[in-house]
Formats: structure tokens, sequence, C-alpha cells
């Protein structure tokens, strides 16, 4: 009689396993949450930088403008220089002709006065005999016209000669400022074009590290999309494969039942017949036995002392024997589905994907892309799942083994290269049907192999 498994203490277990597993999902989901918010903040941080920038490019542009302006300034305030220099030097050069030509007209002057010794005339010739007062009144007023005539043109070309050093003086300090003037605005000019052309980079170089952050911030709200997304399917999977197990062995139970209401109803009516048979043969002896005696007593009476009559025998009929139970084969251990070591038990673990701990429910064996995978035990292909499909596991191939030493067994192959089985396939003990590879939610070439021991997902280690 085969037993039926304990199917409300199963699901029990099941449902808290998967409890676990979703509070696990949930927690990476919270983490995930934790990364954006993470990458959010640096996005709002880079983006009061980059403010912070552009606010610094417009102070350093307000300054280039202030700089223009003084430079137009300076510029306006050399070109005033310089129209003074210019009028300075046509007063210089106007000087120096008012100078040379007082120069000629005072030498002229002398020189008329030095030929007609008017300059000479001594106080003596004012008295010469012969002359009356008029006379002489009249020489010494010439003399003293012509001596402040010259006196005046001295002058006059003192105050030109004076004239034109101050004006030589102003020329070359305006020439100076002049000068100045260009150095002050052409280095003001280099100074704020360097500080814009610098604001500008560091303006250039903080938009580059929004767009950096607002990247990590999209590629991180992709990724708890895709671990929310691989989640669900997973889950959806997970809740699939489980639901079939369930549904089996409700099947297997309802038809164990059957099968012991059959072997009770069937010994019951053995041991009915046993039963019958046995007082059947009971009355046989024991009419046998009366007829035997009848049959001596009859013999002793007979006057005739040759007559015999021989005993009779009854033998009970031997009891049968109870048919023995049928021997299930074992397939404990199992074969071990792929050659290669074990590389990542059964248990929790950091997932080497996304990052967060959870409960890695299979056992990995590492080996290279396209060695073959064997199944564990015979059984029925109940799914054969290619990768787009699967929620994260990859090419994907789940076997019903039937009850193995009284317990409901299915396996689990996953993130293979590709199957060459097909659901509905009868497969035997250690046949491919599949190769290794890296496909799903992996990071390297290996088989997930997974147990499901009376439709629990269960550690393969103890069995293989």
């Amino acid at each position: 009689m085969v037993s039926a498994p304990a199917l409300a203490d199963d699901l029990d277990d099941q449902q808290s396993d998967l409890q676990n597993q979703l509070q696990q999902s949930d927690q990476a989901i919270d983490s995930h949450h934790a990364e954006l918010d993470a990458a959010t903040a640096e996005v709002v941080n880079s983006r009061q930088a980059l403010a912070d920038a552009q606010a610094t490019l417009a102070k350093a542009q307000s300054d280039r403008d202030a700089a223009q302006a003084v430079d137009a300034q300076k510029a306006a305030d050399l070109e005033s220089a310089e129209q003074e220099l210019t009028d300075a030097q046509s007063a210089v050069s106007l000087g120096k002709d008012a100078v040379e030509a007082q120069q000629a007209k005072a030498a002229n002057d002398m020189r008329v006065a030095h030929q007609q010794n008017t300059g000479m005339l001594s106080l003596g010739m004012l008295f010469v005999d012969g002359q009356d007062a008029g006379s002489v009144s009249s020489r010494v007023q010439w003399a003293s016209t012509l001596y402040n005539a010259n006196s005046n043109e001295l002058n006059r070309l003192t105050e030109l000669q004076l004239q034109l050093q101050n004006a030589q003086t102003e020329m070359a300090t305006l020439e100076d400022g002049a000068r100045v003037a260009r150095e002050a605005a052409a280095a003001q000019l280099s100074v704020t074009q360097a500080a814009e052309q610098a604001a500008d980079d560091a303006a250039g170089q903080v938009a580059g590290l929004v767009a950096a952050n607002e990247a990590a911030e999209a590629n991180a709200a992709q990724i708890l999309a895709d671990e929310r997304a691989a989640n669900e399917s997973m889950q959806a999977e997970m809740d699939s494969v489980t639901q079939q197990i369930q549904e089996r062995n409700e099947r297997r139970a309802a038809e164990a039942a059957a099968a012991a209401a059959a072997a009770q109803a069937a010994a019951e009516a053995q041991a009915a017949a046993d039963a019958q048979a046995a007082a059947d043969a009971q009355a046989a002896a024991d009419a046998q036995a009366a007829a035997d005696a009848a049959a001596q007593q009859a013999e002793q009476q007979s006057w005739s002392d040759d007559s015999y009559s021989g005993d009779s025998y009854y033998e009970e009929p031997a009891a049968q024997a109870a048919p023995a139970p049928a021997a299930s084969s074992s397939g404990f251990p199992l074969y071990m589905p792929a050659n290669g070591p074990y590389t990542s038990p059964f248990g929790w673990r950091t997932n080497p994907v996304l990052g967060y701990s959870e409960l890695h429910d299979g056992t990995d064996i590492g080996a290279a892309c396209n060695t073959p995978v064997y199944a564990a035990a015979s059984g029925t292909v109940t799914q054969a799942i290619p990768e787009g499909s699967s929620g994260g596991w990859g090419n994907r191939v789940v076997l019903d083994n039937g009850v193995i030493d009284g317990v409901a067994v299915s396996t689990g192959y996953n993130h293979m290269t590709n199957y060459i089985v097909g659901v509905g396939q009868s497969v035997s003990r250690g046949e491919v049907i599949g190769y290794i590879g890296t496909t799903g939610l992996s990071t390297g070439c290996h088989l997930h192999f997974h147990v499901w021991i009376d439709g629990n997902v269960s550690d393969a280690a103890p069995y293989l």
C-alpha cells in the first residue's frame, strides 16, 4: 500500500517558504528603493552645484561686461588722450613756429637797432651841441621806445619758449598716460576673458556631472523595475510549478486512497472466501468422519470377517499466502545532473546579480557551457520553458519523477543553453535532456538544480 503524503502540512510549509522568499524580495526592493533615493539625492546635489556654477558663470559674465565697459571707457579715455596728444603736438609745432618767428623778428629788430646804433646811444649823445631841448626829448623818447620794443619781443620770445616747453611736457605726460591706459585696458580684458572661460568650463563640467548623475538615477530606477519584474515573473513561475506539484500530489493521494480502498476490499473478500473455504472443508471433513464411523460400525457388525474397509484421510488445504507488496525501485541517490563541482549550495546567500540577500533555492553545479545535463531520475517532462518566458530561470526543464522511496519527487534544470526534450516526453535516469548555459539571471555557465520533495523545494545535496 502506498501512503498518501500529508498534503495540508506540505502546503502550509510551502506557503511559509514562499512568504519568506517574498519577504526577502520585498527587502531587496526596499534596498533598490534606497539606492534610487541616493541616486536622486546625487542628482539634486549636482543640480545645485550646476546652479552654483551657472551663478558663478553669470557673475563672471557680469564682470566681463563691466570690464568691457571699463575697457570702452579706457578706450574713450585713450582716444581723448590721443586727441589731446595730437592737439599738444600741434601746439608744440605751432609754438616752435612762433618761437622761430619771434626769434627771427627779435634778431631782425636787434640787427636794425645795431645798424642804426640807436640801442648804443649814450646820455651824452642826447645833449650834443646845437640841439635844443625838444630835439633831445624826441631822441630820448625814440630810444626808450626802441628799447621797450626789443624788451617786449624778448619777453614774448621767452613766453613762447615756456609755452613750447609746457606743451612738450604735457605731450610726454599724455603719451605716458595713453600707454598706461592701453596696457590697463588690455590686462583687464584678458583677466575677465580668462575668468569667463574658467566659469564656462566649470559650468560645462558640472553639467556633465548632472548628466552622469541623471543617467545613474535612471539606471537605478531601471534596476529596481527589472528586479520587480523578475521577482513577479519568478514568483509566478514558482507558483505555477508549486500548483502543478500540488495537483499531482492530490491526484496521487486520490489514486493511492482508491488503491488502498481497493486493496482493502480485495483483502476483505479474500478473507471471506478463505473463511468460507475453511468452513466448507471442515463440514466435508465432519461428513467424511461420520461416514467412516458408520462404515466401521457396519463392518464390525458384518458376519463376514474377510471384509476390510480402508481409512479415508482428509488433508486441510494449505493457507494461501498473502501476495507480497510490489517493491518500488529506489531512485536515491539521484543521478548527478551534470559533471562539475558544487559552486553554490542551497541556503541563504547574496544574489550575485542583484546584490541582496535571498534564499538560494537550489544547488549550483559549475561546468563549461554546452556540458550535457542529465535527468536525475526517470520521469515525465512537465515544463520546457524558453528563456524569454521563464522569469529569470533561463531555458528551463521540470521533470515529474514520481514517488521515490515513499516521497513525491520533482526536479528542475535551469539556465541551460538549450534543452532537447518536450512537455509530456518520458525520459530515463541519466538521459541527456539539455546543455549547461548562462541564460536568464546568471553570471556564468552553471546548472541551477531544483529538487521538490512532496511539493516543497528542498536541498538537493542529501539526495545526490
